[in-house]
């Protein structure tokens, strides 16, 4: 997903040598959640749902939330 959101193309290079889901189905998982500044309960009720929907140990349900509070800029460039 981070390759996906990071670089597209080289998303889809690595997509022809590698099995990788589609672009399309990322873009749908990784617009799911509504993600709204600050902690959101609902979103926390879905995680547990999905836990006990796959059957999630006890330990694999240890874990923490990272938020990316990375402002986008317009008309960046990098130059490589």
């Amino acid at each position: 997903m981070d390759l996906f959101t990071r670089s597209p193309t080289a998303y889809e290079n690595l997509k022809s040598v590698l099995r990788l889901p589609s672009g399309r189905l990322l873009q749908r998982y990784k617009n799911y959640v509504n993600q709204e500044p600050g902690i959101v309960p609902e979103n926390l009720h879905w995680m547990l749902l999905e836990a006990d929907r796959i059957k999630l140990s006890a330990r694999g349900r240890k874990g923490f939330i990272v938020f990316d509070e990375v402002q986008i800029q317009v008309n960046l460039v990098l130059a490589i």
